[in-house]
C-alpha cells in the first residue's frame, strides 16, 4: 500500500495531514464509494488521481515531476473505488494510521447522517470539515 503525505495544517490542537493513498487491497477505501469510505474525524477523500497507473507521478507533492498530475478535487460521492485507484484525503494521525495498516477505524456515518449533537464532555471536535449533502 503505497502512501506519501503531501502536507500538515496544525488545526488548534490538531493536526491534518494531507495525503496520496493506493487504494488496492485497503479495506477502508476499495469497494466502497466516495461517500461510504468517508469517516467522519478520522479521514474524507478529496481527490481522485485519474492519471493511468503506469503514468502517474510517484510524488504528487514533486514540482520537478515531469509528469502533471491528473487529478479531480471534490470527485462525485457515487464514484466507486477501486483497486489501482489513487486518492488524495485530509486525514488525522490516527486515521491515516487506521488507513495505512487496514486496521478497524472509527465507524461509518449513516447515511443519512444524526444531527451535529455539539461538542460534549471531553470529547475533541474533529478538525475534517462535515461532508455536505448534494446540491439541490
Amino acid at each position: 500500500m503505497g502512501r506519501r503525505v503531501l502536507g500538515a495544517i496544525a488545526v488548534g490542537r490538531e493536526v491534518l495531514l494531507v495525503a496520496a493513498l493506493d487504494v488496492t487491497g485497503n479495506p477502508h477505501l476499495s469497494g466502497r464509494t466516495v461517500a461510504a469510505a468517508h469517516r467522519p474525524g478520522a479521514w474524507r477523500v478529496l481527490a481522485l488521481d485519474l492519471a493511468d497507473p503506469d503514468r502517474r507521478s510517484p510524488d504528487l507533492a514533486d514540482p520537478y515531476t515531469t509528469t502533471a498530475p491528473e487529478l479531480r478535487w471534490n470527485p462525485d460521492p457515487d464514484r466507486l473505488l477501486t483497486d489501482g485507484d489513487r486518492v488524495v484525503v485530509a486525514t488525522t494521525r490516527e486515521g491515516l494510521g487506521h488507513l495505512t495498516t487496514g486496521t478497524v477505524g472509527p465507524a461509518p456515518a449513516p447515511d443519512d447522517g444524526p444531527a451535529d449533537p455539539g461538542p460534549s464532555a471531553g470529547a475533541r471536535r474533529s478538525p475534517l470539515p462535515r461532508p455536505t449533502g448534494p446540491a439541490s
